[in-house]
């Protein structure tokens, strides 16, 4: 240890010096304390995109200066690095990944470097919600709201919805997306036939923004054949035969097309109903034109409407009695 030789000399009042005095003085090095033990935490699990609170620490002689190391993109991020309980963020990834992180602690005494690990959960895919089946007429437009939802915190979106192709329907669009987590499915509908209805679906998928693609879901549209809309275009009753003449139009032209004539008040005042039979019978005179002829029906009362209805749907206007003839 180093020394140093002092010397001394006391001087009374009247200027007369004292004989020399000389010490040593021994110095001795300044206390540097314990040098310090660096404690990153963990091990620690983040899902994929996420952040946590480091829990780095320091046993020694204070004060610290921390300093963690910085991080490839690839592996996330830490902020800010010089403090002993950062924030690191974790990059998404699509399977497990462990992402080591170094920290180093020191103080007059030393330095202490340590490291500990972070396993990063993969992103997982998005799902979309079930849509409720839905009609339309044949030839028509429809649409429907699609939605979706991402389970990653925080949420990898906006989610883009994809229909697989379909030869049912035509001019399907997803205007994509009307939120970040919806969309709206445009289409047409076939024409189809009277008949039957046709029924058909359609394929929707979602992919978030990490590229991760949902499940299908099915979407179940049924297609109607437009419904008919008959009118009556002529009514006559003839007294003395006890007949009641109709002419109808459809604009359905299709041989299948049955249009049955519904209850009207008679003279008597009480509710008849006829169906077409042999001797009742309706005439399909092709082209959308039809024609009743109604043997033994009662005379309609005074201010009667007639009606008719198709077999395809749809029931004609109230018609009053062109004629009424002995």
């Amino acid at each position: 240890m180093p020394s140093r030789t002092l010397s001394i000399t006391a001087t009374n009042a009247a200027g007369v010096p004292s004989p020399l005095v000389t010490t040593t003085v021994t110095i001795n090095p300044a206390p540097v304390g314990q040098a310090p033990v660096a404690n990153a935490g963990g091990p620690y699990t983040v899902n994929s995109g996420a952040s946590i609170t480091l829990a780095g620490s320091a046993t020694g002689t204070a004060p610290f200066t921390f300093a963690w190391t910085a991080l490839p993109a690839a592996s996330g991020s830490i902020t800010p690095l010089n403090v002993a309980a950062p924030v690191y963020k974790a990059p998404v990834v699509a399977v497990p990944t462990t992402v080591t992180l170094t920290l180093k602690v020191t103080n007059a005494a030393g330095t202490s470097t340590v490291t500990t690990t972070v396993l990063v959960n993969p992103a997982v895919a998005p799902t979309v919600n079930p849509v409720a089946p839905l009609s339309v007429f044949s030839g028509a437009n429809g649409l429907f709201t699609v939605t979706g939802a991402d389970p990653n915190t925080p949420a990898l979106v906006p989610l883009t919805f994809k229909v697989a192709p379909t030869t049912t329907l035509t001019g399907v669009a997803v205007t994509n997306p009307s939120s970040a987590t919806s969309a709206t499915v445009r289409f047409t509908a076939p024409t189809i036939p009277p008949g039957p209805d046709v029924v058909t679906t359609l394929s929707i998928t979602a992919t978030n923004s990490f590229g991760l693609v949902s499940q299908p879901r099915t979407v179940t549209i049924t297609i109607k054949p437009q419904p008919d809309s008959p009118v009556i275009t002529n009514a006559e009753y003839r007294i003395g035969q006890q007949r009641l003449i109709l002419s109808a139009t459809s604009n359905v032209i299709d041989p299948n097309v049955v249009l049955t004539v519904l209850p009207y008040k008679t003279a008597s005042g009480a509710p008849v109903t006829f169906d077409p039979s042999p001797s009742n019978t309706m005439t399909n005179t092709g082209g959308g034109l039809y024609t009743f002829t109604l043997v033994g029906a009662p005379q309609p009362a005074a201010g009667a409407v007639l009606q008719v209805k198709s077999n395809l749907g749809g029931i004609s206007p109230l018609h009053a009695l062109d004629r009424l003839r002995q």
